[in-house]
């Protein structure tokens, strides 16, 4: 059970107390004071059962204390001896406004609480199709092997590195990545996994940009995968993720090591990660998979050499 649903469980039973007493003062108004307690008192257990039922937590106790203290104090607050008739309703009236208004006020951050929930849940799930806003990078010119101009991206706005790793944890918590995958490199939208490999993590590339740089630059399919390979992964349309080969050991699963859209960079059994195990490994007699880039200075080491 998540916290805010935690909080509203807590929250419930006071408010309903309070209401339970204020209804029993505007309707019951001369009733003597041992009826007033245990009109009160069952009104107060009904709402504690009820909210029993929904939460099992160790603090739970401490709102049907709250609630049952409250009610008997001002069930003797509004004794007959006390108050008069007006006085009883005026003071039901109050307290049941009250009550209303603290279950109103915690119904109301639960709401909250729960969109906000709701639409980051929605952000991690889209994660394998999430593409930060970007813009044609002005500064970075890119050309295949065969001299096909390459349309490099990068970020339109950047949000924190911070920010960046509390979602990139939500994210993983959702998708239930393996124990064996191990996190090296930091989120960023900088780069995603085909400008890690093929610009040295210095901008993004699409999809339609890998197909071409796999056409013009010597790329050949391969089953026989070694250290330094590509593997390629597809859904059924298209690419939509690119890794490097890592370690290929006799009977154990081929490790790839890539960057997860603007999350980290992974190293990762090749059959386990967000992108599926559609995928395909290929080799290039090419020293590197650096495309040839314009007006670049020193590239970014990613690794990807």
């Amino acid at each position: 059970m998540e916290e805010f649903d935690r909080q509203l469980m807590m929250a419930t039973p006071v408010s309903l107390g309070l209401m339970v007493v204020g209804i029993v003062q505007i309707l019951l108004p001369r009733m003597t004071l041992p009826w007033r307690i245990a009109l009160t008192g069952m009104g107060l257990g009904l709402a504690l059962v009820g909210s029993a039922k929904l939460i099992e937590d160790d603090r739970f106790a401490y709102a049907a204390v709250a609630a049952g203290a409250t009610g008997l104090i001002l069930a003797v607050m509004a004794r007959r001896a006390a108050w008069d008739l007006g006085s009883s309703r005026r003071t039901g009236a109050a307290v049941a406004v009250l009550g209303a208004v603290m279950l109103g006020a915690a119904v109301a951050r639960y709401e909250t609480a729960l969109n906000d929930k709701l639409d980051a849940d929605t952000e991690a799930m889209t994660l394998p199709g999430y593409i930060p806003e970007r813009e044609p990078d002005p500064e970075l010119t890119a050309h295949t092997d065969r001299g096909r101009t390459l349309t490099l991206w990068r970020p339109s706005s950047r949000r924190d590195t911070e920010t960046l790793r509390e979602r990139e944890s939500r994210c993983l918590s959702i998708v239930r990545v393996s124990p064996a995958t191990v996190r090296t490199g930091e989120p960023t939208e900088d780069t995603n996994c085909h400008g890690w490999v093929f610009t040295g993590g210095r901008t993004n590339l699409t999809n339609t940009e890998v197909e071409m740089i796999l056409a013009d630059n010597g790329y050949e399919p391969t089953t026989r995968p070694l250290p330094g390979d590509l593997a390629i992964y597809r859904n059924g349309v298209g690419i939509t993720h690119t890794a490097i080969v890592r370690a290929v050991e006799p009977g154990q699963p081929v490790v790839v090591e890539s960057k997860w859209s603007w999350m980290g960079v992974y190293r990762h059994n090749v059959d386990e990660s967000i992108y599926g195990v559609d995928y395909t490994y290929y080799r290039s007699p090419r020293a590197n998979h650096l495309v040839k880039l314009q007006d670049l200075s020193t590239p970014i080491y990613s690794g990807a050499e």
